[in-house]
């Protein structure tokens, strides 16, 4: 009897090792000890340059933007900067000299959304949160006004939303170049100058909300792209 059960025993065991051995690889549980470190898929990185024409000159902007997922980006940036200074010196002495500073910009943070035309050719989506400003001085030298007249300021703060849009093209490995298009809708305050009597100004502010496409709508891209690295994740070695 003993012999029976001894028999019945090594089969049991023998046959459960065969079966272990037909078994897919994919279903046997890898031992941890052999566990090794293997790269994720890297991610992008983009450093961007923006070129627009607006307020009658030349707007420059800078743009980061982090991939998050397959197909979606964080954009952070500033955009929309421009900045002037200008000193008059008349021809004619029934005029006077004048100064004017002005500086301008913009804060972004939005999502992105990205698919692939081509290989070389991206198109993208999104909306970016803005938030800025500017700033502007006026001066006249002119003796026959008061003095609280002779300098004029003006600020400006908006907030609102800019609706993204654009094509990328690889000309390199680390280069692209695009076209962005960024219609928005603001709302805006400002001051409002109601002018001066004997002196004390009458001055109130201004709140406005607008939606805009203009030129200035319009940048174009210059895109530094590259790979970022990743931390790595454990996974079983392949059989």
């Amino acid at each position: 009897m003993n012999r029976i059960i001894t028999l019945v025993l090594i089969t049991t065991v023998l046959s459960h090792a065969v079966a272990a051995q037909e078994l897919p690889s994919d279903l046997i549980v890898p031992d941890s000890s052999k566990v090794v470190s293997v790269a994720q898929k890297p991610k992008a990185n983009e450093a961007i340059l923006s070129l627009s024409y607006a307020n009658a000159g030349m707007s420059f902007g800078l743009l980061y933007k982090r991939q998050l997922g397959k197909r979606t980006y964080l954009r952070v940036g500033l955009v929309d900067f421009s900045a002037a200074i200008s000193d008059d010196e008349p021809e004619f002495t029934n005029q006077f000299p004048t100064k004017s500073r002005g500086v301008s910009g913009a804060l972004n943070l939005g999502l992105e959304f990205r698919f692939n035309l081509h290989p070389r050719m991206h198109t993208y989506t999104g909306v970016d949160l803005v938030a800025g400003g500017g700033y502007g001085l006026y001066m006249v030298d002119n003796p026959a006004l008061p003095t609280i007249e002779r300098t004029n300021e003006t600020w400006q703060l908006k907030l609102g939303l800019a609706f993204n849009s654009g094509i990328l093209v690889d000309v390199h490995k680390l280069l692209r170049i695009g076209i962005n298009i960024s219609p928005n809708i603001l709302y805006s305050m400002q001051p409002w100058d109601y002018g001066y009597n004997y002196g004390t100004p009458y001055k109130g502010v201004r709140h406005r909300v607008t939606s805009t496409f203009d030129t200035g709508s319009v940048q174009l891209f210059l895109v530094i792209h590259w790979d970022r690295k990743t931390k790595k994740e454990r996974r079983p070695p392949l059989e």
